[in-house]
Formats: C-alpha cells, structure tokens, sequence
C-alpha cells in the first residue's frame, strides 16, 4: 500500500521476512496430509511471488487449516502469517490484522520470539493502513524488541519502524527516524536491505530539504536494486529520483527517470504507482 508521504513499507520482499512466504518448518516425518499442505504452501509462495495475492492467500488458508488440525502450532502459525501477508497485499485489511492476531496468539503459547515479531510487525502494517499511526508505532516497537540480536529481521524492522515514524510527521521524530534507517542501511550481507533503507532515507533526506544527500542515498539505492534485479525496486527508485530532479527544475533527465518508473510499475502490475506517474508526465509537476 503506498503512503500518502511517498514512504514504503518494505515491500514484502527480503528474504521472506514479512511475507512468511519461506517460514514453514520442514515436517517433522513425511504423511500424504502433511505433503498436502506443504504443496499448499508452495502454491501460496509461488501465487506470492507473482502478486496473485487471494489466490496466494486462499492456499495458505488450506495449508493453516491442515496444520491446525495435524496440531502443528508453529506451522499453522506460519501459514497464518502467510495468508494474512497476502490478504494485506490484495487489500483486506481486515482480514489480514484477524490473522496475523492469530498466528501472534499460537506465537506466544509456543514462545517463539522470532515469529512473534514479524505477526506484530504485520499487525503494525495493518494498523498503518487504517491510519492509526501510534498504534502501528507501538507494534512495530514491540517487534524491534522482539528480533534484537536477529540481524537481517531487525534491520528490516528498523526500516518499518523509520516509515511509521516519518508518517506521524513530527519533527521530534525526525532524528531517531534517519538514525534508524541509516543503521538499517549498514546491514552487513543483507544488500536488499540496505537497498530498501537508501531508497527511504532519500525519500526522507528530499523531504527535509537535504537534496544532494537524497540524491546520493537514491543512487545507492537504484546500484542496489539494479544489481538485485528486482524491478519494483528499480521503478520506485526512478519514481523518487524523477521527483527529485523535478524539484530542482531538471525537467528533461526528471522525465526520463519517471518515464522507466512507469515501465517497471506496467511490468510488475502495479496499478497505483503507474497512474501517480501518468499524473506526473501529465501535469508537469507534482
């Protein structure tokens, strides 16, 4: 879901962190119910992967639904998180926040910490999308506390935590939202990450005021995404970049980067970010 601040989220794409897409543990023993679910959560990955998100949730569904009655709390859990992942990406909200409030509740009867925080950084996701912003803070906060220690997970939360942040727009937020975003950056072996936190903190750094360190972080940003091949990367990136230049009043090298915005947005079926562009091209400004 794209903020109304141009901050993202962190697209559901690190290494399966959020999207639980790579989460389920291996079976215990091999059962054809079991092998069930388990295809199950390899269709709900792969409908993931090519943004088919109900179709993705539907399959974890059935794959919570056989784990659940297997009495696999942790799997279940999992395929909960998956499901609710999805239904936040195909925009039901509602649905999404009752089952990462599920998956929490088996979480925290199986003391798993790690998983904890990524069902209360989705409840943070969806309490974002409802507009309640301090809520989102205080999950996404929960969930930082959660996954200390955890490397990439942390990092991605930090960058969580930096957008809900940046939305509340106060400026006593502001120091702790850059500090955050630039520790998240410094993951080391974790380059969609560190990919993920430029491309914010240019977003941040243009917002502020601060053109020549946005366009630095952005550049970074795009090498990243670039060398990751990740195209909804790519295309946000240009987006922010086009901006940016557009700012400064370098209209022709402005519509050449939102001009590859909008092809990666047409590539990846991102319908929102190719019409923000289309009134981009189409007004001559933002």
């Amino acid at each position: 879901m794209r903020t109304t601040t141009h901050f993202v989220l962190f697209f559901g794409f690190v290494l399966a962190l959020l999207s639980g897409c790579a989460s389920t543990p291996p079976a215990p023993e091999p059962s054809p119910l079991r092998g069930q679910a388990q295809a199950a959560v390899d269709a709900g990955s792969s409908r993931f992967a090519s943004r088919h998100f109900e179709a993705s949730a539907r399959s974890f569904g059935q794959a919570a639904e056989i784990f659940g009655a297997l009495d696999d709390a942790a799997s279940e859990a999992a395929a909960l998180r998956n499901q609710a992942e999805a239904s936040r990406r195909a925009g039901d909200v509602a649905a999404a926040t009752t089952g990462f409030e599920r998956a929490l509740a088996l979480d925290r009867v199986g003391g798993r910490s790690g998983a904890q925080a990524r069902d209360l950084a989705g409840l943070a996701r969806c309490s974002s999308a409802r507009g309640e912003t301090d809520r989102a803070i205080d999950e996404s906060e929960q969930a930082l506390a959660l996954a200390a220690g955890q490397g990439a997970p942390h990092a991605v939360f930090e960058i969580d935590l930096a957008v809900y942040l940046l939305e509340r727009d106060n400026a006593a937020d502001r120091d702790r939202a850059l500090a955050l975003l630039e520790s998240a950056a410094s993951a080391k072996n974790e380059r969609r990450v560190q990919a993920a936190a430029n491309l914010n903190l240019g977003r941040a750094q243009r917002r502020f005021g601060a053109s020549d360190a946005s366009e630095t972080h952005l550049l970074r940003a795009l090498e990243e995404f670039r060398a990751l091949d990740d195209p909804e990367g790519v295309a946000r990136t240009h987006e922010e970049l086009g901006r940016l230049l557009r700012s400064r009043g370098d209209t022709e090298a402005a519509r050449r980067h939102l001009e590859q915005a909008q092809r990666g947005y047409e590539f990846v079926g991102d319908a929102p970010g190719r019409e923000s562009i289309e009134v981009l091209l189409g007004q001559g400004g933002e």
